[in-house]
C-alpha cells in the first residue's frame, strides 16, 4: 500500500468562501503510479474532479470546522489522511463605531494586511469565549478608542495567529495609542499568543490585564512606552516572550535659570 503520507494546507483558518491550497505526498515501495483524490464535509474543489497531488478547496458560506480527506491509491489498495480546517466569520477591516463581537460559536478571522483601526469614539467589546485569528503577519489592532475583552475562567477570549500548530511572530500585536484619544483596554481571562509585539501601551494609553496569559510573542509580551502610559497587571502569566515586560524609563528634567 502507499505509505509515508503527507498532507499540508496553506491555512488552517479561513474566512467563509475563502480558498486554501492543499498538497499531498506519498511513497509506493512497488513504484506503482499513485492517484490522489480529495473529499470534504463541505465546500468545493478546484479542479472539480478533486484529483491530483495539489488542489484548491473553497470553504462553504457557513462557519464551522470541516474535515478534508485525502485518499491515495495504487489501484490495489487505498490509504487516507485527514486535516481539519476552521471556517471563520470575518472581523471588519476598521472599527469606526462601537460594536460587539458576539460569541456565536464561530471563530473570527482578521484578514487585514495592516492594523485594524479602532477610532477614538469607538469601543470594541469582545464577548467571553470568542477566538480571534489574525491571518497576516502585519495584522492586529491599533486602538485610540477602547477594547473591552472580558472572558471568564470557563470561556476565555483568545487572540492567536493563523497556524496549524504553535508558533510565534504570526501577527503584529495590539497597540493602544493614547495620543489621538483616550485609549484604554480591559483584558480579563484572555490568552494572547504568537504575535510579534504582544500588547504595546503608548502615549498615555492605559491597560488593565487581569488573569491573562501572554506567551510565545517574539519581541515583547507587554511594553509600556512613553510618559503617562499605565499598565495594571494582575494575577497574569507572562512567559516565553522575547522580553516579558518592557517598561520605558523616563527622566523628568528641571530647567533652572539664573
Amino acid at each position: 500500500a502507499p505509505g509515508s503520507l503527507t498532507l499540508s494546507t496553506s491555512k488552517c483558518f479561513i474566512e467563509k468562501g475563502g480558498t486554501v491550497t492543499l498538497s499531498g505526498g506519498a511513497i509506493d515501495d512497488d513504484e506503482d503510479p499513485l492517484t490522489f483524490h480529495w473529499t470534504a464535509t463541505a465546500g468545493s474543489f478546484t479542479p472539480s474532479s478533486a484529483t491530483g497531488s495539489s488542489v484548491q478547496w473553497t470553504a462553504p458560506a457557513t462557519p464551522g470546522t470541516e474535515t478534508i480527506t485525502m485518499a491515495v491509491t495504487d489501484e490495489i489498495e487505498t490509504v487516507t489522511k485527514t486535516q481539519t480546517i476552521t471556517v471563520c466569520d470575518l472581523v471588519p477591516s476598521s472599527i469606526t463605531s462601537s460594536r460587539t463581537i458576539a460569541n456565536t460559536g464561530a471563530v473570527y478571522i482578521v484578514r487585514n494586511s495592516n492594523l485594524v483601526d479602532i477610532v477614538s469614539t469607538a469601543t470594541l467589546t469582545i464577548e467571553p469565549g470568542v477566538t480571534i485569528v489574525f491571518d497576516e503577519t502585519s495584522g492586529g489592532f491599533e486602538a485610540s478608542g477602547r477594547i473591552v475583552a472580558e472572558g471568564t475562567p470557563s470561556e476565555r477570549i483568545r487572540f492567536r495567529g493563523n497556524a496549524c500548530g504553535t508558533g510565534s511572530d504570526l501577527w503584529e500585536g495590539i497597540y493602544l495609542e493614547g495620543m489621538s484619544g483616550h485609549s484604554e483596554a480591559i483584558f480579563r481571562n484572555v490568552d494572547l499568543t504568537a504575535s510579534k509585539n504582544g500588547i504595546q501601551v503608548r502615549d498615555g494609553a492605559s491597560l488593565t490585564l487581569d488573569r491573562c496569559a501572554i506567551y510565545d510573542n517574539s519581541s515583547t509580551g507587554i511594553a509600556v512606552l512613553t510618559a503617562g502610559s499605565i499598565a495594571h497587571i494582575l494575577s497574569s502569566d507572562i512567559w516565553d516572550n522575547g522580553k516579558g515586560v518592557e517598561i520605558e524609563r523616563h527622566y523628568e528634567v528641571d530647567s533652572f535659570r539664573r
